[in-house]
């Protein structure tokens, strides 16, 4: 039993080095670029750049082939059309929930024949994505590879699998660019946070390469702003849906009849002085201890879900998002005494009276 145990220890550990290694070197590809935007001085959207990032290492999971946005430093037409089909469906989802008044207006959409189009350029591309990686060889230890391990008559068909790719794409990728998008922010308007940070990253690290998967993980400032973050700007704001069995549920006392679609809604469970202090507040010392914030309902922030259900995925994305912060964060900088201080490079802007 421990012989066995050892094994499958080592299979998880190679597993992670060799997804390690594969991430790295997109995080790796993005430090690049960004340093040839900050010699040139020309300005950047972080935003942008961090959503090519986690598009192209969720391709490579899944199709082991990226979308080449960080080279082409831009979007493909597939991950563009993602954009704009989350919108429509946000719509539609609140016309659908309230059909008297829904209904009138879902119906003309559908015959605008652009919306059509979209949507089976949209399917098709998915399709020829999933049948070339489902047709290829290769050693690579991506998400398909161990769809296909485990894919007996009990397994999933090509039909299912291309729907599950096209999920994986849009909830590992998006999600993750949203949250660093909201770190950076937060990070660049309390600098105290960003000091200590680097600080905390120049202190353990020696290298950028000595910054693994493991030693991310146990970093506490690290932490504590990821999970501020996911507090205050959680990348999905509004409700993670469970439907309720056949016999419905009960739920705080009130019995929701079987169908319904339940959940609770993210931003307003996190900004909620019932559950927490100061709660407009960017304070990740709320998560190191800090007296202030002891009354604090931490568990309320679930950003991946609970249960049986929750994000299957979420390991990764703590991997993702503490590896491209870190290193975006992180900076050699001399001490002669006092820090020996590069240029603070910034775009001046004339501010309207």
């Amino acid at each position: 039993m421990q012989h066995t145990g050892a094994a499958a220890s080592r299979r998880v550990l190679l597993s992670l080095i060799l997804g390690e290694r594969y991430l790295n070197s997109y995080v790796d590809l993005l430090v690049e670029k960004l340093h040839v935007k900050a010699v040139s001085g020309s300005p950047v959207d972080l935003m942008r750049w961090l959503n090519f990032t986690t598009f192209d290492i969720i391709g490579d999971l899944c199709f082991d082939e990226s979308f080449h946005s960080l080279e082409n430093e831009d979007y493909s037409f597939w991950v563009a059309n993602i954009f704009k089909g989350l919108k429509i469906a946000r719509m539609f989802r609140v016309f659908r929930a309230y059909p008297i008044v829904g209904t009138p207006i879902i119906s003309p959409l559908k015959l605008f024949p652009q919306l059509a189009r979209a949507r089976q350029k949209h399917e098709q591309y998915t399709v020829d994505k999933t049948l070339r990686r489902l047709d290829s060889k290769t050693e690579r230890k991506d998400f398909m590879s161990y769809i296909l391990k485990h894919n007996d008559s009990k397994g999933m068909t090509k039909d299912e699998i291309t729907k599950t790719m096209n999920i994986i794409i849009i909830a590992g990728s998006e999600t993750s660019a949203t949250l660093l998008s909201g770190a950076f922010f937060y990070l660049l308007t309390n600098p105290t946070w960003y000091t200590a940070l680097q600080t905390e990253l120049l202190t353990i690290f020696p290298n950028e390469s000595s910054m693994t998967f493991m030693a991310l993980g146990d970093l506490k400032i690290l932490n504590a702003i990821i999970q501020e973050t996911f507090r205050m700007y959680p990348p999905v704001p509004t409700i993670l849906p469970r439907l309720t069995s056949s016999t419905g549920a009960t739920v705080c006392g009130k019995f929701i009849p079987p169908g319904t679609s339940i959940g609770i809604a993210q931003w307003p469970a996190y900004r909620s002085s019932l559950n927490f202090t100061d709660p407009d507040a960017f304070a990740p010392e709320r998560w190191l201890g800090h007296a202030k914030y002891v009354e604090d309902v931490r568990s309320v922030v679930q950003p991946f879900s609970v249960g049986q259900r929750n994000c299957v995925g979420q390991k990764l994305a703590m991997a993702e998002i503490r590896a491209i912060l870190a290193r975006l964060c992180w900076g050699q900088q001399k001490v002669y005494i006092l820090w020996d201080k590069p240029p603070l490079m910034v775009r001046l802007k004339q501010r309207a009276l």
